[in-house]
């Protein structure tokens, strides 16, 4: 076969295994996913991945990549439009969580469960820079306030990032009864507080 033929070929396998993946993840959740069950369910033989991924994780990079995808089409509505104030960008990562409240073993898998870091190298689509960019230009109107530096934006983003991070773990987890009003409510105040020198 043509080496050019077989590499798109092994390349749509590839997605179809991490699709299979990734519909699994938002169906089951995490436990007792393997490389068997996933094989089983796109339709091949497990040593069929193992000729396209050298281990689960590898695969699962992959399929992380399409749960990220999927969150940028979930919050692509508003990110289409420029932002320019700290009610649209509440609006967008209320969005953001609104997601993961609705897909918790998504949240799960994303920020909880640990792959390992050489897999990823190897799975690696690039996507973590685009997604970056996209993050930093959400906050392209507070730059151009003035009021913050860049080191500034990246350091408060992060911050605001891990705060509705630990909002959707609290809400997640069920033991502290949050509720998704709670979450966005908290969203909006952090953002508040976090960039006050922009009101």
């Amino acid at each position: 076969m043509d080496p050019e033929k077989q590499n798109k070929k092994s390349e749509r396998l590839k997605l179809h295994f991490a699709q299979t993946a990734h519909d699994m993840i938002l169906r089951d959740g995490m436990d007792g996913l393997s490389v068997r069950k996933i094989a089983r369910e796109a339709g091949y033989t497990y040593a069929t991945i193992y000729n396209h991924f050298g281990c689960l994780d590898e695969l699962l990079w992959h399929s992380r990549s399409l749960f990220i995808e999927d969150i940028a089409r979930h919050m692509a509505p508003a990110e289409s439009q420029k932002i320019n104030s700290l009610d649209e960008l509440t609006g967008i990562f209320r969005l953001y969580a609104e997601y993961f409240l609705a897909h918790g073993d998504v949240f799960r898998f994303l920020y909880c469960y640990p792959l390992d870091k050489e897999a990823k190298r190897i799975a690696s689509r690039n996507e973590s820079d685009q997604f970056r960019r996209q993050f930093m230009e959400t906050f392209q109107f507070l730059m151009g306030t003035g009021q913050y530096t860049f080191e500034e934006i990246g350091s408060l983003s992060r911050t605001l990032l891990y705060t509705i991070h630990g909002y959707l773990t609290m809400a997640l987890t069920e033991n502290d009864n949050l509720q998704s009003s709670q979450v966005a409510e908290g969203i909006g105040t952090a953002v508040k507080q976090l960039f006050s020198r922009a009101v």
